[in-house]
């Protein structure tokens, strides 16, 4: 009987935690939310839940300055500032001053001087104004100085960080193998040099899962661009593209005229970058793969139980195809707002989207 009555506790002990929902992390994940000097909805929802957390950390999934990330010519005489870009990117970094978990700042194409030749010259700026400002007015933030901006040094990554225990989180930069120039590092991106990026990236993707599946850890994804979406463009990028792919018009897209085309799926680059990337994530499974870039929030789940989240409508909304590219779980381009990845007790996870007006939905729980 003794036996038997240990062994009744033991199960219920065991049924008890397993049905456990109680939440032991969240991490933050808010996209394109650079485009107000200052505080938008969004930004002020994001800021009250993050008011003295711990058990947490936060990434900010790129274009944080919009239009064009930090004017280098700005830096060339004192008093070496762009205001305008500095407000819009301490309107997002603010919101941390009483936050107590771990911050992550990931680069977009905008942050990239809009794709224009010094890109990396603006991405330094703001990489130094990044941690100025968390260093200066962010007291309580735990990940080191060296963490807060990812990749850093200007570079296409991927690096992986441990916000806390169990849990691997993997930042790319996706906008560098998009870049048409990078003066300071690969200068002129040839097909050549592209190719060797990507697959010095997808190496390194590769083996940084393959290290954290073999700690049992979970595995976050994390870069500006999607590899997955059903969000809309404006048809004239479409008719720009045909011109300048298929007709002697391509000269103007050696010319770099075709900036604001490479940051479509249908652009050679883009296409070439998920070729390279999406093996990899679908070698492994099990993983988020958490993107901005589209100014909506998207749920879609793909191959070997992969789950691909977009949470790009930090500042912005933009429109969603009428027709799906790819079957999705949720979708909306009604408000903006952020999504939240909670780890619960009882070993999973639950993925919950907050929208501007203080509403949430719960999308799934896996």
């Amino acid at each position: 009987m003794k036996y038997l009555f240990s062994g009744i506790l033991w199960l219920f002990a065991l049924t008890a935690g397993a049905q456990d929902t109680s939440v032991v992390f969240r991490f933050y994940f808010i996209g394109d939310a650079g485009d107000n000097a200052k505080p938008g909805p969004a930004l002020q929802l994001l800021g009250s839940q993050l008011n003295g957390l711990d058990s947490a950390a936060v990434a900010f999934l790129g274009d944080n300055v919009y239009p064009h990330g930090f004017n280098p010519k700005a830096y060339n005489s004192y008093p070496f500032k762009d205001t305008a870009a500095y407000n819009r990117l301490h309107a997002q970094l603010m919101q941390l001053k009483n936050f107590r978990g771990s911050a992550y700042i990931i680069p977009g194409n905008h942050d990239w001087l809009a794709q224009r030749r010094n890109g990396a010259q603006a991405l330094l700026r703001e990489e130094l104004e990044t941690k100025i400002f968390i260093a200066d007015s962010c007291p309580y933030i735990k990940n080191p100085r060296d963490e807060r901006f990812l990749p850093s040094g200007q570079k296409p990554g991927p690096v992986a960080v441990r916000p806390a225990p169990g849990i691997c989180f993997i930042v790319m930069d996706t906008q560098y193998p998009l870049q048409g120039c990078i003066r300071g590092g690969e200068g002129q991106m040839t097909a050549g040099k592209r190719k060797r990026v990507l697959k010095t990236m997808s190496r390194a993707l590769d083996s940084l899962i393959t290290d954290a599946e073999s700690k049992n850890e979970k595995v976050i994804v994390s870069a500006h661009h999607p590899m997955y979406t059903n969000g809309g463009r404006p048809r004239y990028l479409g008719v720009m593209q045909v011109l300048i792919t298929y007709t002697p018009l391509r000269i103007m897209g050696w010319a770099g005229l075709d900036r604001p085309l490479s940051q479509g799926m249908e652009h050679p680059r883009y296409k070439r970058m998920r070729k390279a990337i999406i093996p990899v994530l679908e070698k492994h499974g099990n993983l988020l793969y958490v993107s901005g870039h589209d100014h909506n929030t998207q749920y879609i789940a793909g191959a070997k139980n992969n789950r691909y989240i977009i949470s790009g409508s930090g500042s912005k909304k933009s429109r969603l195809r009428k027709k799906e590219r790819v079957p999705s779980r949720f979708q909306e381009n009604t408000q903006t707002g952020f999504v939240v990845v909670e780890f619960l007790k009882n070993g999973k996870q639950r993925l919950v989207v907050y929208r501007a007006d203080g509403s949430s939905q719960v999308l799934d729980t896996f």
